[in-house]
C-alpha cells in the first residue's frame, strides 16, 4: 500500500511523502478518567471517521 500511496500526485505535480510507523500500538486502551468531560472532540468535516481533534475546555 505504501508503494501506491507514494505514487500519488496532483495535476500540478505535487507529490506525496509516505512514512511508516514501526511502533506496535495496544488495542482496547481506555482513556483517562475525566478525559471525556474535560475535552471536546471535534470531527473533521471531510473525513470524520478518520480525523478528529481533542480540544480542551478553556479555563
Amino acid at each position: 500500500m505504501q508503494y501506491y500511496m507514494a505514487k500519488a500526485e496532483t495535476t500540478a505535480g505535487l507529490r506525496v511523502v509516505v512514512g511508516l510507523l514501526g511502533k506496535v500500538y495496544a488495542t482496547g486502551r481506555k482513556c483517562v478518567a475525566g478525559f471525556k468531560k474535560a475535552m471536546k472532540i471535534a470531527f473533521d468535516s471531510v473525513l470524520p471517521k478518520w480525523n478528529s481533534t481533542a480540544l480542551p475546555d478553556p479555563p
